[in-house]
């Protein structure tokens, strides 16, 4: 009894079941009104690894995207990037949406200015640092200076709950780092933290952004915030949406208020069957606070094949549907409509591009949302916006009665909530490439110009990169000499570091006067004299022996002056390596007992200590080079052949040689080299940086051993806080040496300005320099190049003010020398 009453309950239960599926799948969702401005921001919860939860079981990762210079890159280097923007397009599955959003917005132009500009310290000099502001100010006005432009990549996923999601994400993390690495060629792409996601929020919805800093909302413990304290806001009732959203936020028919600030949300109604690369780049470029998204969701391959061959099947209907018209009418059938027969050709080739050519389709949807403090601005960015893109033939339109579901669209979330997409292939969604031009702007960075392409300063900090070592490059008359002058002003009127420049031509001694700097004037007859012997007890790397370093500095030496153009015969290296240990040994021994530093100028040997020494020797090569050597250490040339005497205290050196005479500017060259080695090595006991420049520096590379000798200087001068830049105009002469090549490709600030047909192809394959890029060292004016830092190539132009007391001092132009030299 008890089985059939079981049974027959059982199918009314089915029965029940079934009717309340079919009503709960038949029901429609309702719509959650928000009823406060936490509840407005579009997502759930910010957990403290960076990842929110925008809707149940969907949770959302950023990554900061640099930019690259893809406008000027070549046609070949943007293909390939336009290729790995695709495929990385193409690595995502239908389970994951993407988005990619470009934040434009203000920064505080009196920090910016504050930071950029020299702090006047009230003494002599402070002259010159007016007029170097005065300078910059007048550049920031020039560009955009006022805009900063950040781009993100959002990743959306579904998952059970945040466990799921984070191994999800640690899965993707390595694939997504990966492909973007293959279109910027930049090692890493760094994962944004909680902080920096709520801090862009802040800065995109609250009107307080531009006062008040989201580290100080978040200033929860009395300090700077680095974290979100969790258990302290859950205590207060509060949570993370308190912290970025604005007192006040109400939804209009086509405007959003964001406190006292407005904004307005667009989207483009029709793609053209033409578009370039450079329509995002120009709606990007857009002069004002403004938000840009493009949301990716890829579409399974099975599901948009399905949907494709339908459409085809529809059009394949109306064609025989028009031909019977035409039949029916007396027309020839082959009459069909143009439009007919594009969508089938459009259609046939996208079937063809979907199972031959590896194209996915995409649902994209973009939306921009323009800021403004009033309606009269926004008007005039509406205007602005509406004529960018109709030059690309986009017609824009506002979202009408549809501003808060744009709103939550626009935000970096990841977390689409229009009805405005278009179905694009792969290679149609690559269209929409985020990367534009790099700006250089780096926090402690020197200005070298404005940025060519966007007319925005270029501040660039040689101590942040890799290493600091640089040359600057460029024909007569390009600037080369201009450009350290410039470089070197900032140094010493910014910093307390020391300045050394070796000066084959004379040039230098105008700025080094105008700034109370010393000037070495080495010459016949001087009475200022340089000891090439004088050896620091540091001059070689620690646990290293300095005289057998300074035996190859006395080799290279030798080279020079004995001509040898093959170089010096291993019988002649040994005797020299013999000569120099017997002059250093007393002196080793002195300094084992010197209480005066690591050097001591009074007691180092001089050159006629190794003449003596070398006529001592028994082998006949000792005697040759003992007579080489006799002109310059007892003879008529005995140039450098006494004890140092210059003043060493002073923090802005200029080695003069330019009356040095020909036949010894290398020798002038090297021993000077060797003086400021000294320099740095005691400055960095002293804790100071040494900038140090070698102007004609091609004239070291000519032997080998002086090649040897400055490369080891540039490899070592990072561990002993020195900063060399060599400047010469005789490229080719470097490009023969190996040494030289090995020095060039080991620097990170590499300025390059006007170049000669056959230097500009070489410094091209070196560097990667495309053709576009080459244009701007191709007949340049003086002062335009570009800048090589290791990572990216700047385009610069640098006019400086020639009505003022510094560019006098800086100039080498006929007439415009200024008087003091």
């Amino acid at each position: 009894m008890f089985n059939k009453k079981e049974k027959k309950k059982e199918p009314k239960k089915q029965a029940k079941n079934s009717k309340q599926a079919q009503n709960k799948k038949t029901k429609k969702k309702k719509t959650k009104i928000p009823k406060t401005v936490q509840q407005t921001i579009p997502y759930i919860y910010a957990y403290q690894n960076g990842i929110f939860e925008i809707e149940d079981g969907v949770f959302s990762k950023s990554y900061a995207l640099e930019d690259i210079n893809f406008k000027i890159a070549s046609q070949e280097d943007q293909n390939q990037i336009f290729i790995a923007f695709g495929d990385f397009l193409n690595s995502f599955n239908n389970n994951a949406s993407l988005q990619i959003t470009i934040f434009n917005r203000d920064i505080d132009m009196e920090e910016f200015k504050e930071k950029i500009l020299m702090n006047l310290k009230g003494e002599v000099l402070d002259e010159y640092r007016e007029e170097y502001n005065d300078m910059l100010l007048e550049k920031i006005t020039e560009g955009r200076n006022n805009l900063r432009r950040d781009k993100y990549l959002t990743v959306s996923i579904e998952a059970d709950d945040i466990d799921a999601a984070v191994s999800v994400f640690n899965r993707m993390d390595a694939e997504i780092k990966a492909g973007i690495k293959k279109i910027t060629g930049r090692k890493d792409t760094k994962a944004l933290s909680l902080m920096e996601r709520l801090a862009i929020l802040y800065e995109i919805v609250n009107d307080e952004s531009k006062d008040i800093p989201f580290y100080q909302k978040a200033n929860l413990g009395g300090s700077e915030a680095e974290s979100i304290n969790y258990k302290w806001m859950k205590k207060q009732k509060l949570t993370t949406k308190d912290l970025i959203c604005p007192s006040y936020m109400k939804f209009h028919k086509d405007h959003v208020d964001l406190g006292d600030r407005m904004g307005k949300l667009y989207y483009i109604k029709n793609l053209p069957t033409f578009l370039t690369t450079d329509m995002l780049a120009d709606v990007c470029d857009i002069p004002c606070n403004a938000v840009t998204s493009i949301i990716y969701q890829p579409l399974r391959q099975d599901k948009s094949m399905k949907m494709v061959r339908n459409q085809m099947t529809n059009i394949n209907a109306n064609i025989v549907e028009s031909q019977k018209k035409a039949n029916r009418s007396g027309y020839s059938q082959d009459l069909i409509s143009p439009s007919l027969k594009k969508a089938k050709d459009d259609t046939e080739k996208l079937i063809q591009d979907m199972t031959s050519r590896n194209q996915k389709m995409f649902s994209v949807t973009i939306v921009i949302m323009l800021l403004a403090d009033n309606e009269e601005e926004m008007d005039k960015y509406e205007e602005t916006l509406k004529t960018i893109v109709s030059k690309h033939l986009c017609p824009i339109s506002n979202f009408s009665y549809a501003q808060e579901s744009a709103f939550s669209t626009v935000l970096p979330l990841c977390n689409n909530k229009v009805f405005t997409d278009r179905l694009l292939t792969t290679e149609c969604a690559s269209i929409f490439i985020p990367f534009v031009t790099e700006e250089m702007v780096q926090p402690g960075g020197l200005y070298y110009g404005i940025n060519t392409v966007t007319n925005n300063l270029i501040l660039y900090n040689r101590l942040k990169s890799k290493n600091a070592n640089g040359v600057i490059l460029g024909t007569p008359g390009a600037g080369k000499s201009f450009a350290a002058k410039q470089e070197i002003t900032n140094v010493f009127l910014n910093t307390d570091d020391e300045i050394l420049i070796i000066d084959p031509e004379g040039e230098y001694s105008p700025l080094a006067k105008l700034f109370g700097g010393e000037v070495i004037k080495i010459s016949s007859g001087s009475k200022v004299h340089i000891n090439p012997l004088d050896m620091d007890m540091n001059y070689a790397d620690e646990g290293d022996d300095p005289v057998t370093l300074k035996s190859d500095f006395i080799s290279s030496l030798f080279e020079t002056i004995s001509r040898a153009r093959f170089g010096l015969s291993p019988n002649e290296v040994s005797i020299i390596d013999r000569c120099t240990k017997n002059i250093y040994k007393d002196y080793v021994e002195h300094m084992q007992t010197y209480q005066g530093g690591t050097c001591d100028r009074k007691a180092s040997p001089v050159l006629e200590d190794l003449y003596e020494e070398l006529m001592k020797q028994p082998d006949p090569e000792a005697q040759s080079l003992a007579t080489s050597l006799e002109l310059y250490a007892i003879g008529s040339q005995d140039i450098f052949a006494k004890r140092t005497n210059v003043n060493l205290e002073n923090r802005f050196i200029v080695y003069d040689i330019k009356d040095i005479g020909s036949s010894m500017k290398n020798m002038g060259l090297q021993v000077c080299l060797n003086d400021v080695w000294n320099r740095v090595i005691q400055n960095k006991a002293k804790g100071k940086r040494t900038w140090f420049y070698v102007d004609e520096m091609h004239i070291l590379t000519q032997t080998d051993t002086s090649a040897k000798f400055l490369q080891s200087i540039y490899k070592r001068a990072r561990k002993w806080g020195g900063i060399p830049t060599g400047m010469t105009q005789n490229v080719e002469d470097l490009l023969k040496s190996a040494e030289a090549r090995t020095i060039l490709n080991n620097c990170d600030f590499v300025l390059m300005l006007n170049q000669a047909p056959l230097d500009r192809n070489e410094l091209a394959a070196m560097y990667n320099i495309s053709d576009a890029q080459c244009e701007y060292i191709t007949n340049a004016d003086s002062g335009q190049g570009i800048l090589y830092t290791g990572k990216t190539i700047v385009p610069f132009t640098n006019k400086f003010p020639t009505n003022t007391k510094l560019y006098k001092a800086m100039t080498t132009k006929v007439g415009e020398v200024s008087l003091t030299s």
